[in-house]
């Protein structure tokens, strides 16, 4: 573990010395679930509903997955394109995973940004106190355990999507789709229990990004999904960090450093 624990010290140490980017990352936690409170209070009033969403609920569900969404461990694209410049090399020879090095990296932006994201979200749960649905202890713990297992299914998926530098020289547009993907599909621009083909959405592992652990922190999962949804978590898991491994196999048989 000691490779990976000092790559997470030293992107963490060099997170800290950008004050003034992890200080303005706030307005990435305050303004867009301020800006849906407006429109859902518009739209839905005080006492209207969108299927069985009121306003509290929909409130409290946007500050959850805006929270949740502001903390995925991403898979940069600086692993795509050290793969196209041949800068992988150099990782390829340490005595370590290059899968488990850039994770490490990752959680280390992670961890600062969560102390940012927390006081963030105290103070947006303070202001919408009045809207703000509190979680039984039990369900925040559920929510926070599924979150982690989300957070895994997300970096599997960009480091995936990363790997397809093996095969193609460009992947803008691939990663154009990704963020959609997570936004839309993750349920971070409305519940995915209300959209046409709810079966269809609810089936992809993107739910575990934002929409499942708001519904768990919600209480609006009884003990059976929960155990349903948990299995799923793990088969995602299962399914994404095996199409990661043969990627990662089958790539490197493929691959050429510039001038080799």
């Amino acid at each position: 573990m000691r490779p990976y624990w000092a790559a997470f010290k030293v992107t963490l140490q060099n997170t800290l010395r950008y004050r003034a980017n992890v200080f303005f990352y706030l307005s990435l936690v305050l303004v867009p679930p301020l800006a849906m409170f407006f429109l859902w209070r518009t739209v839905l009033g005080e006492t209207g509903s969108l299927s069985t969403y009121t306003l509290r609920d929909m409130v409290t569900y946007y500050l959850v997955t805006q929270f949740f969404g502001s903390l995925l461990p991403a898979a940069w694209t600086d692993i795509g394109r050290s793969i196209r410049t041949g800068e992988i090399s150099r990782w390829l020879v340490r005595p370590a995973s290059h899968f488990g090095l850039f994770l490490a990296q990752s959680l280390g932006v992670t961890a600062v940004l969560a102390g940012v994201s927390l006081a963030g979200w105290l103070v947006l749960v303070a202001v919408l106190r009045g809207y703000f649905l509190w979680p039984h202890p039990g369900d925040a713990i559920l929510a926070v355990a599924f979150w982690i297992g989300g957070g895994l299914v997300y970096y599997l998926w960009g480091y995936l999507l990363n790997l397809l530098a093996f095969w193609t020289e460009r992947a803008q547009g691939v990663w154009g789709l990704e963020d959609a993907l997570v936004w839309f599909l993750g349920g971070a621009i409305i519940p995915l229990d209300v959209l046409p083909l709810r079966e269809v959405w609810l089936a992809l592992p993107f739910r575990f990004f934002g929409f499942l652990p708001a519904q768990v922190f919600l209480g609006r999962l009884g003990q059976g999904e929960i155990l349903r949804e948990f299995v799923g978590l793990i088969l995602w898991l299962t399914i994404l960090g095996s199409v990661v491994f043969l990627a990662w196999r089958r790539g490197l048989r493929r691959y050429q450093a510039p001038g080799g």
